[in-house]
């Protein structure tokens, strides 16, 4: 994975990221929260950047040896629904729009990699608090590879079913 930070478009780049704990769709989570995110797995140094930078990194419960020796960190990605963001679905190298009242199906695919754009949003509480959230603002997601897709590729008709 790779963080680029474009200051002077208050912007943050990463690239081949790993997601994980997806909720596009906005289904309430246990605590009856319905915002639109998901998490990306970053790498040791891009967490104490970001740490030291006011994101809230989360570290995951270790759930073998080599986890408790290295554990795994990931930063929310939080998804506005005022403005839909693009989307691009890039299957076997080929980019396509992606329109956003279906992000909700991102759930159910089998992401390989994302690459995306955040905004970094500063906050702080009536209590004091404060830190930065991450707001998405291009996302570009790489389906795994499906055997029969690739197959039937170039296939536009005599479908065997």
């Amino acid at each position: 994975m790779k963080m680029t930070v474009v200051p002077n478009k208050n912007m943050i780049l990463f690239e081949d990221c790993k997601v994980i704990f997806k909720n596009f769709k906005g289904d309430p989570d246990k605590f009856g929260n319905t915002d639109r995110v998901f998490h990306i797995v970053l790498d040791n140094d891009v967490a104490n950047e970001l740490d030291a930078s006011g994101f809230k990194v989360n570290v995951l419960k270790p759930r073998n040896e080599e986890e408790e020796l290295n554990p795994r960190k990931t930063l929310k990605i939080k998804i506005g629904d005022k403005f839909p963001v693009p989307l691009f679905l890039i299957d076997n190298g080929i980019k396509t729009p992606y329109p956003f009242e279906n992000i909700g199906v991102l759930d159910m695919m089998d992401i390989e990699k994302v690459d995306l754009a955040v905004n970094p949003f500063a906050w702080t509480n009536p209590g004091g608090r404060s830190g930065k959230t991450a707001y998405l603002k291009a996302l570009y997601f790489t389906v795994s590879d499906d055997p029969l897709g690739n197959k039937y590729a170039d296939a536009e008709e005599n479908i065997p079913f």
